[in-house]
């Protein structure tokens, strides 16, 4: 998507862990982040929608990440869109490492804080 039109692109990921403790690392990771700022979580969808911030090459990004159940654990669905319309080869390869750098990050924190999650 984000290499033709639209500057739009989603990436998924299962982990074999429960749909709450995903959705409560999710949280925890971009509480704790320096890349991506936490605007909102809605704990009803297990949803958390984020940004990052304005860098030399763009205005930044907004994420949107949905924790749902799949077979015995959670998939995470994060869909990323420039703040600002940009040059779509450029946004793309943008939106690709931020995606990422988003799950590298989740599983990171999953993986350290595995004993204190529910």
């Amino acid at each position: 998507m984000g290499l033709f039109g639209g500057n739009q692109d989603a990436q998924e990921r299962y982990y074999n862990l429960p749909v709450s403790t995903v959705y409560n690392g999710m949280k925890g990771m971009l509480e704790e982040s320096s890349r991506f700022a936490l605007k909102h979580a809605d704990d009803l969808s297990c949803t958390c929608t984020f940004n990052t911030g304005i860098s030399m090459t763009t205005w930044g990004e907004k994420m949107t990440a949905v924790v749902s159940p799949s077979g015995d654990g959670a998939k995470v669905n994060v869909t990323v869109a420039a703040k600002i319309g940009g040059n779509a080869i450029w946004q793309g390869s943008k939106n690709a490492k931020n995606l990422t750098t988003f799950f590298d990050s989740l599983s990171e924190y999953l993986q350290s804080h595995m004993g204190q999650q529910q």
